[in-house]
């Protein structure tokens, strides 16, 4: 359950993330790279 818990957050944080480049019509590498898992991004 905490497992589902998780994984709505982060979908409700990447849906979050698409509206608010939609709305600014761009969005930074930083905050793309804020909602990749640590392994994948290469700071």
């Amino acid at each position: 359950m905490a497992t589902e818990h998780i994984q709505e957050q982060k979908t409700t944080d990447i849906k979050m993330l698409i509206t608010k480049g939609k709305e600014q019509g761009y969005l930074t590498y930083a905050e793309v790279n804020d909602h990749l898992p640590d392994d994948i991004v290469d700071p």
